[in-house]
C-alpha cells in the first residue's frame, strides 16, 4: 500500500466530514454500538446516521486514534476540503462518545 492510499484517521474524517454537509450538518458523533462504530451526524437537534464502521476495520481503529489525539481546534485538509474541528470525548455507558464540531474552511 503506498502512503498516498493509505489509510489515515484524518481520510477517514474528512469524508466523513463531506457526507456530513451534504446534510447541511455541523456536528458528527460516533459512538460504539455491537460491534460497531455507528456515525450520526446532526444539525441543531435534527440528527441522521450517515453510516458505521466495524470496530476493528482499520478504519475504525485509525479514526478512533486519532480522535483521542486531538486536543484543541485543528484542522485538515483532503480532497473532501478543509474543515476546523473539535472533539468532545464522553462516557456513555462504559464506552467512549465522541462528540465532533466542524465547519468547511475552504
Amino acid at each position: 500500500m503506498t502512503t498516498k492510499n493509505r489509510i489515515t484517521g484524518e481520510k477517514v474524517l474528512a469524508g466523513l466530514f463531506k457526507k456530513a454537509l451534504e446534510l447541511n450538518s455541523t456536528e458528527i458523533e460516533i459512538e460504539y454500538r455491537n460491534g460497531y462504530e455507528e456515525i450520526f451526524a446532526y444539525r441543531n437537534s435534527f440528527g441522521a446516521g450517515i453510516g458505521n464502521l466495524k470496530s476493528s476495520s482499520e478504519e475504525a481503529k485509525m479514526l478512533r486514534s486519532f480522535l483521542y489525539e486531538v486536543k484543541k481546534t485543528t484542522n485538515i485538509e483532503d480532497s473532501a476540503g478543509k474543515f476546523q474541528f473539535s472533539v468532545k470525548i464522553q462516557e456513555d455507558f462504559g464506552e467512549d462518545k465522541f462528540h465532533i464540531r466542524f465547519k468547511n474552511v475552504t
